[in-house]
């Protein structure tokens, strides 16, 4: 190879890597957390960063223990629903029973829900009023926003 190719070649493998350098120091000063152990934090997670330090430790540590409480509903809501989507593929689908399992797992899933809203309300209860303020803000800025009127509804061939 010739000295001037491979002086070029030098030099773009640097510039790359200077490039991808930077772009991951980017990543990492920003908070993207590509590189975060136990991959993106949740949405309750994401609303515990609206409070000061040590609430914001209470708060993951309340939803850890939540979480390690409902993961059995979870684990089964998740698995009725596989099993109904494993059973259309038979022969023998049973549309009643399908029904009736997804009824079990959406109750399940209500209920793991509901025990979390709980421990979150009883949270926010003993918090002082600013924290609690922040964490009220925080909360309705994850909630879904409602359907717009208008969309969503089906029209007739002739636009009415």
């Amino acid at each position: 190879m010739n000295p001037r190719r491979e002086r070029t070649l030098l030099i773009a493998s640097l510039s790359l890597n200077v490039f991808l350098a930077a772009a991951l120091t980017a990543l990492v000063i920003w908070g993207v957390g590509i590189l975060a152990v136990g991959g993106p934090a949740g949405p309750l997670r994401q609303v515990a960063r609206s409070l000061d330090g040590a609430h914001r430790q209470a708060l993951i540590a309340v939803l850890r223990a939540q979480g390690q409480a409902v993961r059995p509903e979870n684990q089964r809501a998740r698995a009725l629903r596989q099993d109904v989507w494993r059973s259309m593929q038979t022969p023998d689908f049973d549309p009643a029973k399908a029904k009736a399992e997804l009824a079990q797992a959406r109750t399940l899933s209500q209920a793991a829900g509901a025990k979390v809203q709980d421990s979150l309300i009883d949270f926010a209860a003993a918090l002082p009023i600013d924290q609690r303020a922040s964490l009220g803000r925080a909360m309705m800025v994850r909630m879904p926003r409602p359907p717009r009127a208008g969309r969503g509804k089906p029209t007739d061939a002739r636009g009415s």
